[in-house]
């Protein structure tokens, strides 16, 4: 974009960034966290910006680790109070309650 005199202030990625569609991952094939690291140093150097897209649905077991947690309070719930378990991208996914003072 520079060597063709094109403007760029913000370099926008979609959840293909992530490992298996999970936040707060990368892909370790198509995206090395060393080299997205690098990416984003060379873009603030130039006083450019970085935004990755969030999906809001987190899985929901990461790594054979449950994210959830009743304590937390932060999950969107059912009415009977369960957790609400949806399926999206990366697979069982749990949701934030943006309206929880805990979110």
């Amino acid at each position: 974009m520079r060597a063709a005199g094109i403007p760029l202030e913000t370099m926008w990625n979609d959840i293909d960034l992530y490992h298996a569609f999970r936040d707060f991952t990368t892909d370790p094939t198509s995206f090395p966290a060393n080299e997205v690291k690098a990416f984003i140093e060379e873009l603030a150097s130039n006083n450019q910006h970085y935004i990755p897209i969030v999906d809001a649905a987190v899985a929901h077991v990461v790594n054979d680790t449950d994210v959830s947690s009743p304590s937390s309070d932060v999950w969107m719930k059912n009415p009977d109070g369960s957790e609400y378990i949806g399926q999206v991208w990366p697979g069982y996914t749990v949701f934030p309650d943006w309206f929880s003072e805990h979110a």
